[in-house]
This record gives structure tokens, C-alpha cells and sequence, in this order.
């Protein structure tokens, strides 16, 4: 056999080795991400079969419930928790699907364990909140009024006296033009 022959075969038998430890590895890999990704799987079909169970609200849950959630990490609770306060609360679930991080399967076991419970005090009652008199919980309640621009409203409240308009809560930190086109009928001085 001449000396290139040899190099040849030497060289496909290297490249034949070496594509059978791809494909093993590729294999293991896939098989070991399918085992690392099962929990998800299994969280979500564990508690979607319980129906009957009373689900947390998703406004009122804390970061760290959040993380404890399977499938739901670090990031995905800080966004929801962002998110949640730049809305002033989720009026519904489907509210998540417009964070970036929330794919259909953390969607899934997110509503398995949380719901929108909490309603507006404006809403149920179908009065006009008093901005001069209201608690921050009462601003709140509102929907689109977080808990910290509900405590910005009592604060403005206090540094600069009552109300005079409904337009004054402009100048509330928190507060922009659409926000306030989507309360200010909700509101009384």
C-alpha cells in the first residue's frame, strides 16, 4: 500500500471516529436537556389537574413566591413584577403573554397557580374615588394606579394640600398622559 493510501484511510477513520463522538454527545446532551426541562412539564400538568384548588392573585404575589414557582426563574419574576407595576396591576393573565420572557409554557403554569382576583374599588362599587380623601389602597384599587403611584398621589396630597382638579394628578410622579386619559373618569375632588 503506498503512503498516500494510508494517509487517506487513516484520515477517514479519524474523521469517522470523531463524527461518532458527535453524534453520541449530541445525543446525551438532547437526552439530558429533555431530563433538566421534565419539572416544567410535570409542574404544569400537576396543577392543572387540581381544579379545585384556590390560586394566589396574581397582584398581590411577591417576588419571592414568584421564583419559587418550577419554571418560573429570576428573571421571569422580576419582569412580571415590573410589568404588573407599569400597569398598575393585571386586569387578566393573558396581560403576561406581552412580557417578552413568558413563552405559552411558562404562560401555562403561571395560570395554574395564579389568577386575577382583585377587583378595582371603582369597578365593584361603580362610585368615584375622592382623591382628597382616599387611602393608598383605595388609589390602588384603581385600575392602571399601582402601589407606589398610589403612595406618590397621598404624598402630593400632603406636600401640596387637596386636589383642585382631577387634572393635577399630571404633575403626580407616575402619572403620564395615557395613564391619566385611563383614570381620570374614575376620580372625584
Amino acid at each position: 500500500m503506498s503512503k498516500n493510501v494510508r494517509n487517506v484511510i487513516a484520515a477517514a477513520v479519524v474523521v469517522l471516529i470523531f463524527t461518532v463522538l458527535l453524534i453520541v454527545v449530541f445525543l446525551t446532551f438532547k437526552d439530558r436537556t429533555e431530563k433538566d426541562n421534565a419539572w416544567v412539564f410535570s409542574a404544569a400538568s400537576e396543577y392543572s389537574e387540581s381544579s379545585g384548588e384556590i390560586l394566589d392573585d396574581i397582584n398581590s404575589v411577591q417576588f419571592d413566591a414568584l421564583m419559587n414557582v418550577k419554571g418560573v426563574g429570576r428573571t421571569a419574576a422580576y419582569e412580571i413584577i415590573r410589568y404588573r407595576e407599569k400597569l398598575g396591576g393585571f386586569t387578566s393573565m393573558e396581560q403576561l403573554k406581552d412580557i417578552p420572557c413568558i413563552d405559552g409554557e411558562m404562560y401555562d403554569i403561571l395560570c395554574s397557580y395564579f389568577s386575577v382576583q382583585s377587583e378595582s374599588a371603582y369597578d365593584s362599587t361603580g362610585e368615584k374615588i375622592d382623591l382628597n380623601t382616599a387611602t393608598v389602597r383605595e388609589l390602588a384599587s384603581v385600575d392602571g394606579i399601582s402601589e407606589k403611584t398610589a403612595q406618590n398621589i397621598v404624598l402630593y396630597r400632603k406636600k401640596y394640600g387637596d386636589f383642585v382638579s382631577i387634572s393635577e394628578l399630571m404633575e403626580v410622579d407616575g402619572i403620564g398622559t395615557e395613564l391619566f386619559q385611563k383614570i381620570k373618569d374614575k376620580f372625584t375632588v
